[in-house]
């Protein structure tokens, strides 16, 4: 993990105590150990950590944001690689889609026709 990443977390950890703690951003850029940062860095670390689910963010605003650390922020090292965060959708064969379409109505179809014998011996 990034060293400004780390020191931000580890900060953040500190002082959470498991709980969420408002922090000023101000003071977060702070713990991040380089005055080179900007609050919009500062921003991609926390989407980034909470993304990954180091963090738990419940608000955030121009000044403030609400943090709480989870589990996983407790373990992690320093030359640790956050996770990627990526969205995949499912692969899917057109053919198998075709076949659960055609066994789902043949299915509903067989189920149509037996009610309608049970109603015909019934009445």
């Amino acid at each position: 993990m990034e060293e400004k990443v780390y020191n931000l977390l580890s900060k953040i950890s500190a002082e959470c105590n498991g709980k969420y703690v408002l922090f000023s951003k101000k003071k977060l850029l702070g713990a991040c150990g380089d005055e080179t940062v900007t609050e919009e860095e500062l921003n991609a670390y926390i989407e980034s950590l909470s993304a990954s689910g180091y963090l738990d963010k419940k608000y955030s605003d121009k000044d403030v944001v609400l943090l709480k650390p989870l589990s996983k922020s407790f373990t992690v090292k320093k030359d640790e690689k956050p996770e990627k965060y990526e969205l995949r959708a499912p692969e899917n064969s057109g053919a198998s889609d075709f076949l659960k379409f055609i066994i789902a109505f043949l299915g509903g179809f067989s189920g149509a026709l037996a009610g309608i014998a049970v109603f015909a011996a019934l009445c």
